[in-house]
């Protein structure tokens, strides 16, 4: 086989295992010369490394992939795992190739589609009220016998993340600086581990590493220079960057050390910035990642804006995530950019974001302030929009999710409704 089909694997000798694991093609994933980037951003080499196209969406493919097969060769038939969506995404697709039985313990705001594919693959999803108890809840079972438990900073996990490293160095040399989205700071301290053991056996000089996070939980920006977290935030937002909300980092001390030892950073970034820079990919380079994945991109503009990137240094970006599908997200993208924004309401309002019940349904809402869900149905019943109650609760479901609506409380067992000012946007939107 060629490198391309054995993936990660290609780099077995490098592993942790005693042979060689299935693969679902993860790894070697496209490196990319952003040109068109790099002239608008007036920097003289831009490189991205596209970890979206591995099976499952996401760089954790190539961790995960080393950590259930080492379990596997150890003998194991379940493992246990806390996860946020990503991670649970991808465990629970291996777990199904490699016919390994899952558990997987999640916060209860993990995204609901992320949610769906892990139960899809027919992995046991049990909800925590966040995700440091659920992962304290993982952790009692690490020296079980009957479980293998997966945790995002182990050994087996990084080791399949340094192989983005050895993918690197066989197709570019001499990067100045690598940037880095992080949450739990694994893959930034993987990366790290994969530059140190390049340079102990061949000329190669490591680039500064640059972490980069959310100002909303900028835990490594509090470590190194003592900034708080940030208290000018939305909520509905951070919804959809969730991934890399993270109170205590699992790699916390590496990722500090991978940083300090490389000459390096750290650096946050505000929600509104993460968009504009999903904005500005998609526009140079045809490329819609999910917001969390476009974290590094976001970095990279406001170190550039900040004069801390030299314009003559190779950097390197890694998008971490899928391509962005949510039409709420994708929405917030659009009205960033006003010409986009017309074509968009040039549209006809049903083929935007919001089909006709759903739109409906908001407009009641915004004019009557607070209504809970029977008193929605009524209100349709009324305007000749008859539906089934539980049809409405699905809309309302949906239109919460999206972040347009918000439970304020309960009249007596039901659940009370108010627009947010994401919905009232979208509305005027609609309507302008």
């Amino acid at each position: 086989k060629n490198k391309r089909e054995l993936g990660v694997w290609s780099f077995y000798p490098l592993l942790p295992t005693n042979s060689i694991g299935l693969t679902s093609g993860e790894g070697w994933t496209p490196l990319l010369k952003a040109e068109n980037l790099s002239k608008y951003l007036k920097i003289r080499g831009l490189y991205i490394k596209n970890e979206s196209t591995n099976p499952t969406g996401t760089f954790i493919d190539r961790g995960i992939s080393v950590d259930l097969w080492y379990a596997k060769e150890s003998g194991y038939s379940k493992v246990l795992a806390a996860a946020l969506g990503d991670y649970a995404v991808s465990l629970s697709s291996y777990a199904a190739k490699l016919d390994i039985n899952s558990v997987i313990y999640v916060p209860q705001d993990i995204e609901r589609s992320k949610l769906y594919r892990a139960i899809l693959n027919g992995s046991r999803v049990l909800t925590m009220d966040s995700y440091s108890k659920a992962l304290d809840k993982v952790l009692k079972f690490i020296n079980s016998t009957n479980f293998y438990v997966s945790i995002p900073a182990s050994p087996t996990i990084i080791d399949g993340y340094r192989t983005i490293v050895f993918e690197l160095f066989e197709l570019v040399r001499n990067i100045d600086t690598v940037i880095v989205p992080v949450g739990d700071g694994v893959l930034a301290t993987a990366l790290f581990k994969g530059f140190m053991e390049l340079s102990q056996f061949l000329e190669f000089n490591i680039p500064r590493i640059i972490a980069v996070q959310l100002l909303a939980k900028p835990t490594l920006m509090k470590a190194l220079y003592g900034i708080a977290d940030s208290k000018q935030y939305r909520k509905e937002l951070l919804n959809f960057l969730r991934e890399v909300l993270v109170d205590k980092p699992l790699a916390m001390n590496t990722v500090l050390r991978a940083i300090k030892d490389s000459n390096g950073m750290a650096v946050a970034v505000s929600e509104d910035e993460v968009l504009r820079s999903v904005l500005i990919l998609s526009k140079y380079e045809g490329l819609t990642p999910d917001p969390v994945g476009a974290i590094g991109i976001a970095g990279l503009m406001k170190m550039i804006d900040n004069g801390v990137i030299d314009r003559d240094e190779k950097v390197l970006v890694i998008i971490t995530g899928s391509s962005s599908r949510d039409p709420f997200i994708l929405y917030k993208i659009l009205h960033r950019d006003e010409t986009m924004l017309n074509v968009l309401r040039k549209l006809k309002q049903e083929d935007i974001m919001l089909n006709k019940p759903k739109l409906e349904i908001l407009r009641i809402i915004a004019i009557h302030k607070v209504i809970h869900i029977y008193g929605i149905w009524k209100k349709l019943q009324e305007q000749g929009m008859a539906m089934a109650l539980s049809t409405v609760h699905h809309h309302v479901k949906s239109l919460e999710d999206m972040g347009l609506i918000s439970m304020i409380g309960k009249d007596g067992k039901r659940n009370l409704y108010v627009i947010t000012e994401q919905g009232l946007e979208v509305l005027k939107a609609f309507e302008g």
